[in-house]
């Protein structure tokens, strides 16, 4: 029997009637979730520090932090953007707090400001690649993902952020408010933005996820102010409608919806990588000895991020044997399903249990 490359492996046995033993391909989303969700937050105010993080970590879920290098100091400090009033901002001893619990930190732009399609592409790259290597100096990781100042994004913008060494570019809302897993632009990563306390409410929410049909949906927070707060009040006094601010409680509502969705919710590097990876990645198989071998490969090592895919087996036998890096074990079939784990280049052998 040849060899297959193909996204839906079927498998058979010499038999003449040739009915499939099993099937294999790869998840959609990690684990077989039915859609995927990113929480990211803008501007790295405190608020999101004192009030979002306890949150995040009271219902599991992991975070992507933009971070504006001009305002980011040793500890925290308030600064404003022009014609705005002064907002406490995390020192880096919180940012590295967030990142050693699990919680992405990205760039939002050394300065916070936005550069037009005339600006010089050297002048773009600096812009971009000063808070790169600011943020990786200080916390000794890897920043992976930009978040566009203003959400203002264009294609010399794009560039630079590819230049710079990002992998991942997060932008605003267009006519279209999900990512298509197989089609996005990964430094154009559409975002849905929390305006304010009502906008979405949780009933536009919960519409948002419903109507997901196995895309990505990344929501852009950003300030979270208790009631009665002085920032609140200045705002209403102001008649401020997009305030881009919401109650605490108002966020643990939404964290309560995202966890009833039953979505995979994590940061954009963990999603993002694996829509990217899984859409260069094929699965091949063979017979040998009785067994079958099934192999993950990646066409191109460019996007060979060394994570693993969620591999789904259906079959109508009650178990399998399955040696997997030099362990064996059988595995009970649930309604005919069984989910693996591979890493790029790994490769698996089965054996079917009548």
């Amino acid at each position: 029997m040849k060899n297959v490359l193909i996204w839906l492996l079927p498998l058979y046995l010499p038999a003449q009637n040739q009915k499939p033993l099993f099937t294999a391909e790869l998840a959609l989303w990690k684990n077989n979730k039915p859609a995927a969700v990113s929480i990211t937050f803008d501007d790295a105010d405190y608020t999101e520090f004192e009030y979002a993080f306890p949150l995040l970590e009271k219902y599991g879920f992991k975070a992507t932090f933009g971070i504006v290098g001009e305002w980011t100091q040793d500890n925290a400090s308030f600064s404003a953007e022009p014609g705005y009033f002064n907002i406490k901002k995390m020192g880096w001893k919180q940012l590295k707090t967030l990142s050693q619990n699990g919680h992405e930190l990205a760039a939002h732009g050394y300065h916070h400001r936005k550069f037009p399609p005339v600006t010089q592409p050297e002048i773009l790259l600096e812009e971009t690649a000063k808070v790169k290597k600011l943020i990786e100096t200080r916390t000794g990781k890897t920043v992976y993902t930009y978040h566009y100042p203003y959400s203002f994004v264009h294609e010399p913008l794009k560039k630079a952020v590819r230049r710079a060494g990002f992998r991942f570019g997060r932008a605003g809302e267009k006519s279209w408010k999900y990512n298509n897993p197989k089609t996005f632009d990964p430094y154009e990563i559409v975002s849905v933005a929390i305006l304010n306390d009502t906008t979405p409410s949780a009933g536009q929410l919960k519409k948002l996820l419903e109507n997901q049909q196995g895309r990505w949906l990344v929501l852009m927070y950003h300030r979270l102010f208790p009631r009665g707060s002085k920032e609140m009040k200045i705002m209403q006094y102001h008649k401020v409608f997009n305030t881009y601010s919401l109650y605490p409680e108002t966020f643990e509502k939404h964290m309560q919806i995202l966890k009833q969705s039953h979505y995979w919710i994590a940061p954009v590097i963990e999603v993002g990588s694996y829509a990217l990876e899984r859409r260069h990645a094929r699965l091949k198989w063979k017979k040998h000895c009785g067994r079958y071998v099934l192999k993950l490969f990646i066409d191109d090592p460019h996007y060979d991020f060394g994570i693993p895919l969620t591999v789904i087996l259906k079959t109508s036998a009650k178990s399998l044997i399955i040696k997997q890096n030099k362990h064996t074990h059988t595995m009970a079939t649930q309604a005919g399903t069984v989910l693996l784990k591979m890493y790029p280049n790994e490769k698996i052998s089965l054996k079917i249990v009548e």
